[in-house]
């Protein structure tokens, strides 16, 4: 079960936890300390000589298992399923909730970390966490007042809009 409240959205994919191995050729990666990659050549598909996919599920812990490839077509249609269920139930929300949800994923990407370590029942998890909610309702209402504008070169996508 996710700590994300929206993720519910996920309920129907096979699996909670893939980890894919790519075998590259003549690429350079290096990763930074908030985990993104950095390729050089910075498109890196066309050096992709081998790839291999693993989960977490129901295996003992530190253990991989090889997940079929002949699953990828039911995993990634249920995937793109969830994805859109994911951008409409976002395009539902109103502007202070996407705030927080937002907040909450970066604010939290430690969490692991810290569950690894014995202490995440020990921290605050709430964001914002040191703001009075009054003076955070405060914040973005004056945000709104000044000056929040839609950004105008984004057209409007129909395909996520909000289910009635």
């Amino acid at each position: 079960m996710s700590d994300f409240w929206w993720s519910d959205v996920a309920a129907d994919l096979p699996y909670r936890h893939l980890v894919a191995g790519l075998i590259l050729n003549h690429v350079y990666v290096s990763i930074t300390d908030f985990g993104s990659s950095r390729t050089t050549p910075e498109s890196y598909m066309d050096h992709l000589v081998g790839f291999s996919l693993f989960t977490t599920d129901d295996c003992a812990p530190g253990e991989l298992r090889a997940v079929s490839l002949h699953e990828l077509g039911p995993m990634m249609k249920a995937a793109r399923s969830a994805e859109a269920k994911h951008y409409r139930a976002i395009a539902a929300m109103d502007r202070d909730e996407m705030i927080r949800c937002g907040a909450y994923v970066y604010f939290s990407f430690l969490r692991p970390f810290a569950e690894a370590a014995g202490v995440a029942d020990q921290l605050d998890w709430t964001v914002p966490r040191d703001l009075a909610e009054p003076v955070y309702e405060l914040l973005v209402t004056l945000g709104a007042e000044l000056g929040d504008q839609p950004v105008s070169h984004d057209p409007p996508e129909l395909y996520y809009q909000p289910i009635a």
